[in-house]
């Protein structure tokens, strides 16, 4: 804490908690001395630790309001993983700090936190020994303590000198701390480099970036430390005619390890307690997934689904110490074995434990999957060079320029590239050519079942992955089917024949042993018996046994469907699709995960191991081997040709995909599927189809159609029953032509009406062009570069994700999209011809997500957009909207948003918007131009201001709750504060006084108190601003109970009670004075009395803004009555605190225009000696005297708020904008009060 103020020592006896249980919220705790380096070396740290995505707590800006900083800042310390110190030289001079220090050492001895110092301009010595300029600040701050009077009891002094314990704490802590390793800063050191390291460091400590190995690491560490000690070899110069010579004599011997098998321990050992719900050995991770794919798709799916985490396990593994790589050759190093052996997670483990040692890194999952993506080809690429180079915004166009990119942003770089699952020598050519790509020192790993990815010279050595060992083994299975290490007594002799049929291969033992989990002796004797029938060498047969233990029909349905069709899609819209085809998916993709048979990635997309892929289509097709047109799922393209090709199709085919590539085109007839009658799913890529439509099936549930070649939908095609209809790179222009529905309907009339003289009539279409599609979830025609017009949307009640990405011809949008009641998601991104919205599209009320970016010739959004009610997310990047509206701060629900170079978090981007707004420049354009209540009222802060700008926003004063205007002389302070006041008083019309009144109608506050004299007419009002203590509540009873004298005027109001208070009063709406010093006090409150008289029987005290006019500082301070409403504790002290000593202060109070102001009355109360002050400052007023309306009512509020508000008749004003002095601190409770408000 960077403050010079002394506070008692709260933060080791206020805030305890019980270390086990402290719940780490911030990544780092801040620790610094302000006023050496808040505004430089701290302000660009805090920033770079910020960019890197930490999580950081700095106690000048991070508390919220209201709390008890010392107590916040305990809580802060304990809360946080890392403590970053940063000792300058003024550090050992703060109390804080040094309190701050000693809470650190305490939590690095209760809950290992780790601490991290920075000796910034100091040097370590000076730090352990408190000498040097560190030393003498340190002496200043004992001296200091010493000397004070008055605070014995509070800092628990004796005898006049410091409590020594306090000392030797602070002391044994700067010693203790100075022997911590960390980063020391001298002046001659170039800072950005040092806050470079800093931030490194941190990111390392925190373990951000690792990849999720498993939460069993059975087996993985010794099979780790093999695969480095090939990565650590030099291979020598002569390697390549080596391995060259090795191809010409005989395969590549490959290098096997085979850990150390150690005794099977004796399996009566006793039970231990299962961690919590461990999960899968995970040997392959989900695919990758490229991110221009729907990019808020999946943000908004994520938040549906939340991966289980891992356990502590995992924890220690990835802290092992990382080894040095001393070759400074580039090797690649392949790894080679049968699928679901362990090959990515040993990877994983290897990426995390020596990532660090690199430059850069990149793991690239799953590549088999990725690359059979449109575009997963050079995606692949761009991921390499995002995540290595951080490079985002060049887009890469073909592989062979992805190449390029590659060579010329990687030579120079040291780094380390894991390339999973690689299946072509294309993908090992598209991804690591060359050595020469790389720099010194890198390391590429190749994971592959394919061995011939690895021969010649295409990497340095081979590691073969073995199967486990019988006691690894046992370990792993027993998790999975004991939840612990070892099986139980009873199942000791089962479990190692169990063990034995697995083969040692990790997958088959990880769903064995979930399967098992929680039966009987018996159902294992049986499943045991069953296994016995299966080959060991048949891996596919064995995982089948998951597979027949599944519930139901349903279940096993929604398995096969997955392992065809679905792999690696979002899982929300899965579910949508089989749902459609009544199986429940909901329910039964659960099942499928808690059987280790389906996975869910981070992305929410559906994964499957390889090899249970491979065993759900081993069952298809174990059922017709030689005959494919009676499986029922079709997904091998040469099975696949033949059937349409010869028309052999049946009603078995339920599902079918055929992928081509653009050169293998081929066109069928439409009538090869004129029997598949109960054809549910339907994959098209690269493939056309001549004929009558109405062939295709009734049952259609889902057609993904990529390149549909036609330009429209044909009428023929029953769409009825279709749950999602995705035609992405189509020539569609519009989804049908209503052209052909008058043709349609005019032939039904002449064939009715019997006179049609065509001759031979042949028969229309039977199906209905109207067709209304009341099951269809999803419609996506993105990319369709043709499309001119949009569906009419009334025929898709319930449709809930439409995407309609680069459509470049789309100009317009249906009005009836306002009927989409069901919609969660638009997305019209780079719909570059759009050029408004539909009015309709406000009134969609469960739409969660709209994303516009690219929309180049949108440039509004209207102010229904905070009707939205559920719109969370709004991405509109790009387009011609140059300011953000104000319906988008209105609205209640957005909480993330991405607009007019604005991208975050509601509650991060929101103040950035506002004080856009608030820009001078900007002539305060729309959020001022509709009045909407208190709501719409913020706070202004123009600095340096000039009497133009300011006359450009004086029109806004209604709506603007507090002003603070800096001003460059006397002159431009008298010139601005005529603006001000003229705009006040022309502004006071009898329509807003009538808003404001309805608007307070419900204040009760107790510093802001109205009583009226019937016999002389005059109203009175007491205004205080400032912190309460004893002497602010003497002078408050004393003047209220003058007020309550009818009559009195101000005749009987104190004078001045010195030191106590002082006086000055003036006829009029305004007092002029010099703020006095008071020897050995501060000013602590300022009060007005306000005398004022009305002809009108108006109910309203009158008051519209209190008005503060600094000469010394040509300052202007303009609160509005409901700005005083608001005012807490600290707000008011920070006003009074702004009026100092020998400050010229004038105090002007602006009254509805029917209202005079007789006479204006200020005190100055200044507090006790500090020795008192602490003390009686701490406890709360407890009972207030307060007198409302003509029926001199007394009420009693007890614990009032500092700075409050009533009314004659004891109502109250509800509101939400603050008066600050720092915008950091005024626009965070802007934000707070907002959203209080709503």
């Amino acid at each position: 804490m960077s403050s010079s103020f002394s506070f008692p020592n709260l933060l080791n006896d206020t805030y305890t908690k019980n270390p086990s249980k402290t719940i780490r919220i911030h990544d780092v705790f801040l620790s610094f001395r302000g006023e050496d380096t808040r505004v430089s070396f701290t302000s660009h740290l805090n920033t770079s630790l910020l960019n890197a995505g930490i999580k950081v707590f700095r106690d000048d800006d991070s508390l919220q309001r209201g709390d008890i900083i010392s107590t916040s800042i305990s809580r802060a310390i304990e809360q946080s993983q890392i403590a970053v110190i940063v000792f300058s030289k003024n550090y050992a001079d703060s109390r804080w700090c040094l309190d701050e220090l000693v809470k650190i050492m305490e939590c690095s001895k209760s809950t290992g936190q780790v601490i991290l110092p920075v000796f910034y301009g100091v040097d370590p010595s000076e730090v352990r020994h408190q000498n040097g300029e560190f030393g003498r600040a340190f002496q200043s701050l004992l001296t200091r303590l010493s000397n004070m009077k008055g605070l014995f009891k509070v800092l628990n002094f004796k005898s006049g000198s410091l409590n020594l314990e306090q000392e030797r704490s602070w002391t044994a802590a700067l010693h203790e701390v100075a022997g911590f390793a960390g980063f020391v800063v001298l002046n001659s050191r170039n800072e950005s480099e040092a806050i470079k390291d800093i931030v490194e460091k941190v990111v390392r400590l925190l373990n951000k970036t690792d990849l999720f190995v498993a939460n069993n690491p059975v087996g993985v560490e010794p099979r780790v430390e093999d695969m480095i000690q090939l990565l650590e070899k030099r291979i020598p110069q002569h390697t390549s005619e080596l391995l060259q010579f090795q191809q010409m004599q005989a395969p590549i011997q490959l290098l096997q390890f085979q850990p150390g098998q150690a005794p099977l321990q004796p399996l009566h050992v006793q039970p231990m307690q299962a961690p919590v719900q461990p999960l899968h050995f995970q040997p392959v991770q989900a695919p990758f997934h490229p991110l221009q794919f729907q990019p808020m798709q999946a943000l908004v799916q994520q938040q549906q689904f939340q991966p289980v985490q891992a356990p502590v396990q995992q924890q220690q593994f990835q802290q092992m110490q990382a080894p040095n790589l001393q070759s400074k050759d580039v090797l690649l190093i392949g790894m080679w074995g049968m699928g679901g052996i362990g090959k990515t997670t040993i990877a994983k483990a290897i990426f995390n434990k020596i990532g660090r040692n690199f430059d850069g890194r990149s793991f690239l999952a799953n590549i088999r999957e990725a690359w059979e993506q449109n575009i997963g080809q050079v995606s692949l690429q761009e991921r390499i060079l995002f995540d290595i180079c951080k490079e985002t915004t060049n887009k890469i166009q073909s592989i062979e320029e992805g190449k390029n990119k590659l060579k010329d942003r990687l030579y120079h770089k040291k780094v380390l590239l894991v390339l999973d699952d690689v299946n072509t020598l294309d993908q090992l050519n598209a991804l690591c050519g060359s050595r020469q790509w790389f720099g010194s020192g890198s390391r590429i790993i190749i994971t592959t079942r394919d061995m011939h990815i690895l021969r010649g010279n295409r990497v340095d050595q081979v590691y073969t992955m073995k199967e486990m060992g019988e006691s690894e083994a046992i370990e792993l299975f027993s998790w999975h089917a004991f939840k612990q290490a070892s099986p139980n007594v009873d199942f000791a002799e089962i479990s190692r024949n169990v063990v034995d049929y697995s083969g040692g291969l990790p997958l088959a033992l990880e769903v064995l042993g979930s399967y098992l989990f929680d039966r009987g002796i018996t159902e294992w004797e049986s499943v045991l018996e069953k296994l016995k029938k299966i080959p060991n060498d048949q891996v596919h047969k064995k995982l089948k046994i998951s597979y027949d233990a599944l519930n139901d029909d349903t279940e096993k349905e929604i398995f096969l469907d997955i392992a065809c069709f679905f792999i690696g899609m979002v899982r929300n819209d899965v579910i949508h699709i089989l749902n459609g085809c009544e199986l429940y998916a909901e329910i039964g993709i659960n099942v499928l995960v808690e059987r280790s048979l389906v996975t869910v990635d981070d992305m929410n997309r559906l994964g499957m191991h390889d090899l249970l892929r491979d065993m759900g289509r081993e069952i298809i097709r174990e059922k017709s081997p030689k005959d494919p047109e009676e499986r029922s799922r079709l997904w091998f393209s040469k099975d696949v040709l033949d059937v349409l090709s010869e028309q052999t199709g049946t009603k078995v085919v339920e599902g079918l995909t055929l992928k081509l590539q653009k050169a293998d085109a081929k066109c069928f007839t439409t009538k090869a599927f004129k029997n598949m009658t109960r054809l549910r799913l339907l994959q098209l890529v690269g493939v056309q189809l001549d004929g009558d439509f109405e062939y295709l099936s009734r049952n259609l549930r889902w057609i993904s159609w990529n390149g549909f070649p036609l330009t429209c939908i044909p009428t023929s095609f029953y769409l009825g029953n279709l749950v999602s209809i995705e035609l992405v790179n189509s020539n569609v222009e519009f989804l049908w032509i209503k052209a052909q529905v008058l043709i349609y309907i005019s032939f039904f009339i002449f064939v009715f009406v019997g006179i049609s003289n065509f001759g031979p009539v042949v028969r229309p279409y039977r199906i209905d062009p109207f067709q209304r599609m009341e099951k269809l979830k999803i419609l996506n025609l993105s990319h369709s570069h043709s499309l001119r017009q949009t569906p009419d949307f009334s025929n898709m009640p319930n449709l809930e994700k439409l995407i309609l990405t680069d459509c470049p011809m789309l100009s317009e949008i249906s009005p009836s999209i306002g009927h989409l009641n069901e919609v969660l998601l638009i997305n019209l991104e780079d719909c570059i011809n759009i050029r408004t919205l539909p009015r309709s599209i406000y009134k969609l009320k469960s739409l969660n997500t709209l994303i516009l970016s690219g929309c180049l010739k949108i440039d509004k959004l209207e102010d229904e957009l905070e009707d939205m009610k559920s719109l969370t997310t709004l991405i509109a990047n790009n387009t011609a909207i140059a300011r953000v509206p104000f319906s988008v701060v209105r609205s209640k629900s957005i909480g993330y948003i991405s607009l007019c170079g604005y991208e975050g978090f509601s509650h991060d981007v929101f103040p950035a918007i506002i004080w856009s707004w608030m820009s001078p420049t900007n002539n305060l354009p729309s959020p001022f131009q509709s009045p909407a209540g208190i709501s719409s009222l913020v706070p202004l802060d123009v600095q340096n201001s000039s009497s133009h700008e300011l006359s450009s926003i004086s029109n806004y004063l209604q709506w603007l709750r507090c002003l603070l205007v800096e001003c460059d002389s006397e002159l431009q302070l008298s010139r601005d504060t005529k603006i001000i006041l003229d705009a006040l008083y022309a502004s006071n019309s009898e329509e807003l006084e009538s808003t404001a009144t309805s608007q307070v109608s419900n204040v009760k506050t107790s510093t802001l108190i109205q009583c009226y004299s019937q016999v002389s007419n005059v109203k009175s009002l007491f205004i205080q601003i400032g912190m309460n203590c004893q002497v602010t509540k003497i002078l408050k009873d004393i003047i209220l109970q003058n007020m309550a004298v009818k009559g009195c005027g101000g005749q009987l109001l104190p004078g001045d009670s010195y030191p106590d208070w002082l006086t000055f009063n003036f006829k009029g709406s305004s007092v002029i004075f010099e703020v006095p010093r008071v020897q050995g006090r501060n000013l602590k409150t300022m009060v007005c009395v306000i005398y004022s008289s009305t002809p009108d029987n108006i109910a309203s005290d009158g008051l519209k803004n209190v008005l503060v006019k600094n000469y010394t500082k040509a300052t202007i301070q303009l609160y509005k009555r409901e700005a005083l409403v608001s005012f807490e504790d600290e707000d008011g002290e920070r006003v009074v605190s702004s009026i100092e000593p020998g400050n010229k202060v004038e105090v002007v109070v602006v009254f509805e225009n029917s209202f005079v102001v007789k006479e204006t009355i200020v005190y100055l109360v200044y507090d006790e000696p500090i020795g008192e002050k602490i003390e009686k400052c701490q406890e709360q007023e407890k009972n207030d005297i307060v007198y409302s309306g003509d029926d001199n009512e007394g009420i009693v509020w007890t614990s009032s708020p500092p700075v409050e508000l009533v009314d004659e008749n004891g109502s109250a004003a509800s509101c939400c904008g603050l008066i600050k002095y720092s915008f950091r601190q005024w626009i965070t409770d802007l934000v707070h009060k907002l959203v209080e408000c709503r």
